[in-house]
């Protein structure tokens, strides 16, 4: 997950997007699955796209299973009337 905010750092400076990362230590070494590691590229990209100026990026373990998540500051979506 590190290795992809790595990745994408230079492209969120160019957009003037703050990449704000917590990985906790006991996740950062984690191996994972290539095909897991180009949607959490997806996600962050899209993230970058849509942020106003930051984008967080946290990863946590929680017992045997790692919590992803990934906040931006943009619009979002506008809600249903």
């Amino acid at each position: 997950i590190d290795e992809v905010a790595d990745q994408l750092a230079a492209e969120a400076e160019r957009e003037g997007v703050a990449l704000h990362r917590r990985i906790a230590d006991d996740v950062a070494d984690e191996p994972v699955a290539p095909a897991l590691a180009d949607a959490v590229f997806n996600l962050v990209d899209n993230a970058i796209d849509a942020a106003a100026g930051a984008v967080d990026v946290v990863a946590e373990r929680d017992g045997a299973t790692v919590v992803l998540t990934v906040l931006d500051d943009g619009p979002g979506f506008p809600g249903e009337a």
